[in-house]
């Protein structure tokens, strides 16, 4: 069975036999436009207009980026705050055949089976269409979409974008799970909206190791796959109630957070700290749900990376919560509505995140956001 370890080298030598130069990976604090890295071409992005990259053209890497727009989907079977992403890049040289092919072959190379890829393209692609069907792949599994499916970015309010075709794993179950993406960076969203079209055409394509991995181990979660195996057994040595969401939110979460810390971040109550603190104290909540008493969390971190250092942060901020998550949830149970004022006082008098408040009533607060940023600056103005 071949192992995480295996698929990255697997990766990185197929791209460097073919011209690629492999780059290093980027930490996880993004740049200034940005909290995280959250995909591997971000610290490109300047060398999609054309300015020249000093590793040349065919670029290779395997990053690691975190995202928190999923972080509710977290404990499902693929779906993860810290990932890492398989990457290579055309800048100015390949397009998409190249492109395609080359991602279709190494996918195979790696056991991949054929009869479960399906793919999908722009709608206004009809060359990308062109080239699966001259690869073999059926018309019953393409899926041709609109802009709001397959026109990648901007990552942000303007920047590079483009048509993508994104490849898939056919479940038993008929599910399609995404396994990567191959976008071709062709335009410049401007801020008033528009599109320019860049100097020359870019690839950017992205694979994700782990969902990958699940094909290739021949298991339903990432969760599941080697990557896991130290975390989960620590996890399930401490547990004493069995509850598999629970479980993967601790794995996931505390797994963010050693590389967080480890890449400099420290909890705070603003930007990349709030983060990394919302994180530590969902996994230390979801503890409980485990049966989980007494602190935890650094026993967990060591089943990822045994760094000192980087333990002894998790703790501290386990000593801060814990004293207060039984009153705080105590306070919880007692509420019978729920708006943002009401939020800022239970994240300033217990230290509850609003996002784990809510979870934890399972009730909604349209527009809480704006009450909550106004209960803040009001506390604040009174504060100074």
């Amino acid at each position: 069975m071949l192992t995480s370890d295996d698929i990255r080298r697997s990766y990185v030598d197929f791209y460097t036999s073919r011209g690629h130069t492999e780059i290093p990976g980027s930490t996880l604090i993004g740049d200034s436009t940005v909290l995280f890295t959250s995909a591997g071409m971000q610290p490109l992005v300047p060398y999609f207009s054309g300015a020249p990259h000093p590793s040349g053209r065919r670029l290779v890497n395997v990053q690691r980026c975190l995202r928190t727009v999923d972080i509710d989907e977290v404990g499902d079977d693929s779906h993860l705050t810290c990932f890492e992403m398989l990457g290579n890049w055309s800048l100015g040289d390949y397009y998409k055949h190249e492109s395609l092919s080359w991602t279709l072959e190494w996918l195979l190379s790696v056991g991949v089976p054929f009869e479960r890829l399906g793919v999908t393209v722009f709608s206004e692609d009809a060359y990308a269409r062109s080239i699966w069907r001259r690869l073999g792949v059926p018309d019953e599994r393409v899926r041709v979409l609109g802009r709001e499916d397959n026109w990648w970015g901007p990552p942000g309010p303007h920047g590079p974008c483009g048509p993508d075709s994104e490849l898939f794993y056919v479940r038993d179950d008929g599910e399609w799970v995404e396994l990567g993406n191959n976008v071709f960076v062709t335009h410049e969203q401007l801020p008033d909206g528009s599109l320019r079209a860049l100097p020359q055409h870019n690839v950017d394509v992205g694979l994700g190791l782990e969902r990958i991995l699940c094909v290739l181990q021949g298991v339903t979660s990432v969760y599941d796959t080697d990557l896991f195996t130290g975390v989960r057994s620590v996890v399930r040595s401490l547990a004493r109630v069995s509850d598999e969401r629970a479980e993967r939110i601790v794995c996931d979460h505390v797994r963010s957070a050693v590389m967080l810390v480890g890449d400099g971040v420290r909890p705070s109550n603003t930007e990349r700290g709030y983060v990394l603190r919302r994180l530590l104290r969902r996994a230390i909540r979801q503890g409980r749900v485990l049966g989980i008493e007494g602190p935890f969390l650094r026993s967990v971190g060591r089943g990822v990376l045994d760094e000192p250092a980087v333990l002894e942060v998790l703790e501290q901020e386990e000593r801060r919560f814990a004293g207060t998550l039984r009153r705080g949830l105590r306070e919880i149970s007692r509420l019978s509505v729920v708006d943002g004022g009401e939020l800022y006082r239970l994240f300033e008098t217990y230290g509850l995140p609003p996002e784990l408040t809510l979870e934890e009533l399972g009730v909604p607060a349209p527009g809480w956001e704006e009450e909550f940023s106004r209960a803040r600056d009001e506390h604040r103005a009174r504060s100074r």
